[in-house]
C-alpha cells in the first residue's frame, strides 16, 4: 500500500524523505497568489476577460522522494525572498 496526500505540511514532506508516505500533489500557492493578484490587477484596469470556465487552472506538482529535498529548499527559498 503507497500513502499519498495533497498537502505540503512539514510533517508530511519529511514523512516523504523518511519513505512512509510515497508522494504528494501540492497546488503551489504562492503561484495561485500571484496569479490572483495579476487577474484582479487586470481586472481593474479594465480587462474583463476570462478563461472559458470562468476559472484559473494552476498545475499541481507530483512530490516524491526523488525531488522532496529540491522542493523543501525552493520553498524555504521562496519564504526567505517574501519577507
Amino acid at each position: 500500500m503507497k500513502i499519498v496526500c495533497f498537502d505540503e505540511e512539514n510533517d508530511t514532506l519529511a514523512g516523504i524523505a523518511a519513505g512512509d508516505i510515497y508522494g504528494t500533489l501540492v497546488q503551489r500557492p504562492f503561484r495561485i497568489g500571484h496569479d490572483s493578484i495579476v487577474g484582479m490587477a487586470d481586472y481593474l484596469r479594465g480587462n474583463k476577460t476570462q478563461s472559458a470556465a470562468g476559472k484559473i487552472l494552476i498545475q499541481m506538482r507530483e512530490i516524491t522522494k526523488e525531488n522532496v529535498a529540491a522542493f523543501q529548499s525552493e520553498v524555504n527559498d521562496a519564504f526567505k525572498s517574501a519577507q
